[in-house]
């Protein structure tokens, strides 16, 4: 099964708040059995994450019928990564079965200045 794709755009100074859908598979939701939804930033395909957020801390299932999480992140946090372009999975543990069920770039963009 193809997995969705979904890139993520932020400011290595901001707030992260990203709404998206895990697809537009018919067998299979959020409203059953998961356990665990990770999201796990990479520098590249393999390699040891970066940053994982979790579900219950910084992700959260916003409609589980059509399969939608939300993502957030303290600006405390994303100051304490890298600016670049990474990967990303979200692994969706359900019923003990882990399966990759969306990925893309995770792009965090270096410090803005905010004018007053």
């Amino acid at each position: 099964m193809e997995c969705a794709q979904h890139d993520i755009v932020c400011w290595q100074n901001g707030n992260l708040l990203e709404s998206f859908s895990l697809g537009e598979c018919v067998d299979w939701d959020l409203s059953t059995g998961v356990s665990d939804i990770q999201i796990q930033v990479v520098p590249a395909p393999g390699k040891a994450p970066i940053v994982t957020f979790k579900l219950g801390s910084n992700v959260a299932i916003r409609d589980a019928k059509a399969r939608i999480i939300t993502v957030t992140c303290d600006y405390s946090v994303m100051l304490t990564l890298p600016p670049g372009e990474w990967f990303y999975d979200v692994l969706v543990n359900s019923g003990g079965s882990v399966a990759k069920r969306a990925e893309g770039r995770f792009k965090i963009m270096a410090k803005r200045t905010l004018l007053s």
